[in-house]
């Protein structure tokens, strides 16, 4: 399966990030997405932020 974000098209792995509709939204895990797009994902655990950044 495919998704394009941004203007990028990546491959969704089938098995463990599942897209979520909800309230005609759509959800995608963070880590596909920005790791998907070539971006450097980072779980800042004192904050509980993520930081998403160019490599």
């Amino acid at each position: 399966m495919t998704a394009v974000a941004f203007g990028h098209t990546v491959e969704i792995p089938v098995s463990g990030t599942a897209a979520i509709l909800k309230n005609n939204r759509i959800y995608v895990p963070v880590r596909f997405l920005s790791e998907g797009l070539g971006l450097r994902l980072t779980w800042e655990k004192q904050a509980q932020t993520v930081s998403i950044t160019s490599k």
